[in-house]
C-alpha cells in the first residue's frame, strides 16, 4: 500500500507540473486576445470618432511567430438611422503579423508588418435624401474611402496588406439594383510614410485583381462586364479582357 500510495504522490506531482505550463499558457494566451481585441475596439473608435465598432468571435495567438489569426471580424457602424452613409465589413479570417509584442502589451501600440483579409465582404449603404442631384445620383465617394484607408494604413504603420476573394456591394434608396462585385484580390507591399505625399497609398506596389465581373449599374439598365482585369502599380501594367 505505501509503494502504491508513493506511486500515486508522484504520478499527482507528475501530472501537476504538467499541468502548470499549460495552464500558464492558456492564461497568457486569454490576456493577449483580451488586449488584442481592445486595442482593435479602442483604435476603431477612436479612429472613426466613435462612428464604428469593433468585434470578432475567435482569436488565434502565436507568440514565437508573432501572428494573429482573427476569425469573424466585423466593423459595424454606430447609426444606422441618421447616418447619410455607413458602412459594413465583415472578415471572415484576418491574419496580422506583429512587429513587437512589448510595444502592443505595455505601450498599446499597433505596428503592424503584414495584415491580410480573406474573403472580406465590403458594404456601403447610402440612404441620404437631401439635395440629391442627378449628377450624384448613386454615386460613390471614392476620395473619402481612399482617405480612410490611408489614415488607417499610416495610423497602424502597415508594411503591407493583401486581400484575398473581396466583395463588394453598394446599396442605395436613389438606385433600383445593388451595385455588386465579387473574386477581387488586392495588395499593397512596400508601404512607407516617406512616400506618403508621392503616392495613391504610400507605395508603388499596388496590386489587382478581378474576375468574371457583371455589374449592374444604378440605373438598373446598363451593365459592364468582363472576363479578367489585372493591374500592376510596380510594373506600370494594365490588363482588361472583355
Amino acid at each position: 500500500m505505501t509503494v502504491q500510495s508513493s506511486k500515486k504522490k508522484y504520478i499527482q506531482r507528475f501530472l501537476i507540473l504538467l499541468a502548470i505550463p499549460l495552464v500558464l499558457s492558456g492564461i497568457i494566451h486569454y490576456f493577449i486576445s483580451y488586449k488584442v481585441k481592445n486595442v482593435l475596439q479602442v483604435l476603431i473608435r477612436d479612429q472613426s470618432n466613435d462612428t464604428y465598432s469593433f468585434d470578432a468571435s475567435k482569436f488565434a495567438i502565436s507568440i514565437f511567430d508573432k501572428t494573429i489569426i482573427v476569425r469573424n471580424a466585423e466593423l459595424i457602424s454606430n447609426d444606422t438611422t441618421l447616418a447619410k452613409t455607413h458602412y459594413h465589413i465583415r472578415i471572415p479570417e484576418m491574419y496580422l503579423a506583429i512587429h513587437s509584442w512589448r510595444e502592443f502589451y505595455f505601450h498599446g501600440k499597433v505596428s503592424i508588418d503584414s495584415l491580410s483579409f480573406v474573403f472580406p465582404q465590403f458594404k456601403i449603404h447610402e440612404k441620404g435624401l437631401v439635395h440629391i442631384t442627378k449628377k450624384k445620383h448613386g454615386t460613390i465617394n471614392l476620395a473619402t474611402i481612399i482617405k480612410d484607408m490611408k489614415k488607417i494604413l499610416l495610423y497602424l504603420e502597415i508594411k503591407s496588406f493583401t486581400l484575398t476573394n473581396g466583395a463588394f456591394a453598394y446599396h442605395t434608396i436613389h438606385a433600383k439594383t445593388v451595385l455588386s462585385s465579387e473574386n477581387i484580390n488586392f495588395s499593397i507591399r512596400n508601404l512607407s510614410k516617406e512616400n506618403k505625399n508621392k503616392r495613391l497609398l504610400y507605395s508603388d506596389d499596388i496590386n489587382l485583381s478581378m474576375e468574371n465581373q457583371h455589374w449592374i449599374l444604378p440605373d438598373g439598365i446598363h451593365t459592364i462586364s468582363f472576363k479578367k482585369l489585372e493591374f500592376s502599380g510596380k510594373n506600370q501594367f494594365f490588363e482588361l479582357d472583355s
